[in-house]
């Protein structure tokens, strides 16, 4: 290739444009070399003229982008953070208030929910409650109950045995005659049986013998010392109850009576903060305490 249509390549690749070569080809008419004189102009450089005399179709070079794409491309950028700044920004709020309004209503029906099925609940333990209670005081039939199950279905009925309303000859009274009748009134489980019934009846001195008596033979027995702590807070005796119940607890930690009858122990104590926190407790692992609860707490 001779030096103009090296020049000529020059042009046709973007490395200088016509006025650059006319310029060039003008000092070259006084006998100097073109390529010298791009030289000397910084028109071209002598690396370019390997890449100019290799066919066009064999070269590999990376495409520029228009610069007009550049500029676009950065007045593009301002725009789009304008437009995600003013635009955009409200978008997630507004969202975010639909979203909260959903969550509060979901959380309201879900509320009433509970709350009817809260109700239904205590309607329906009521209403059991009173069947119980009208089989114990013997109408309309003298029960078909083993004694003992029957003293559990008394303890089911009431939380605090010393509320269990009987009348002479009634099942419960016929029941503790055939506990304390059984020829092997010895074992803890009939020992136990017949100190509950015994407490129900009031029959205290008899019910904490039989409640020692089982608890001397199977320390482990949740039932009698409960059982015990009751006896001792119903006699006014509040630091034997709270170490009964602290050892019932060690026994039954979960059990919701215990922090019933802690509650109801500080309140003996003249400590109705402490009481309270011990009916939210019982109350939050037994929601059927809360008639039994309310009687002792009117925020209820």
């Amino acid at each position: 290739m001779d030096e103009l249509s090296i020049a000529r390549a020059a042009v046709a690749r973007g490395l200088m444009n016509e006025r650059q070569l006319q310029e060039a080809r003008e000092i070259a008419a006084g006998g100097r070399s073109l390529l010298s004189i791009l030289f000397d102009l910084g028109y071209l450089r002598p690396d370019d003229l390997e890449e100019l005399t290799v066919p066009r179709e064999v070269q590999v070079r990376p495409a520029k982008p228009p610069r007009r794409v550049l500029w676009l491309l950065l007045g593009a950028v301002p725009s789009f953070l304008f437009a995600v700044f003013f635009f955009g920004a409200g978008r997630p709020a507004s969202l975010s208030v639909t979203s909260l309004r959903y969550e509060n209503e979901r959380l309201r029906m879900q509320l009433e929910f509970e709350k009817r099925k809260q109700a239904d609940l205590d309607r329906q333990h009521a209403a059991e409650r009173e069947r119980l209670l009208a089989m114990l005081r013997g109408r309309p039939e003298r029960p078909s109950v083993e004694p003992i199950a029957l003293v559990q279905v008394c303890l089911q009925i009431v939380v605090d045995p010393a509320e269990m309303p009987v009348v002479r000859g009634s099942a419960l009274h016929r029941a503790y005659d055939a506990i304390c009748a059984m020829p092997d009134g010895h074992t803890p489980a009939v020992r136990l049986a017949r100190a509950q019934a015994g407490e129900m009846l009031g029959q205290l001195g008899a019910a904490r013998s039989d409640y020692e008596s089982a608890l001397r033979d199977n320390p482990q027995l949740f039932d009698a010392e409960l059982g015990l702590a009751r006896i001792d807070l119903r006699n006014g005796e509040i630091e034997p109850a709270m170490k009964r119940l602290t050892r019932a607890a060690q026994l039954q930690p979960a059990n919701p009576l215990v922090s019933y009858w802690k509650g109801r122990a500080h309140l003996a104590q003249g400590l109705p903060e402490a009481a309270r926190r011990h009916f939210d407790d019982a109350l939050t692992a037994d929601p059927t305490l809360r008639r039994e609860i309310r009687k002792y707490r009117t925020s209820d």
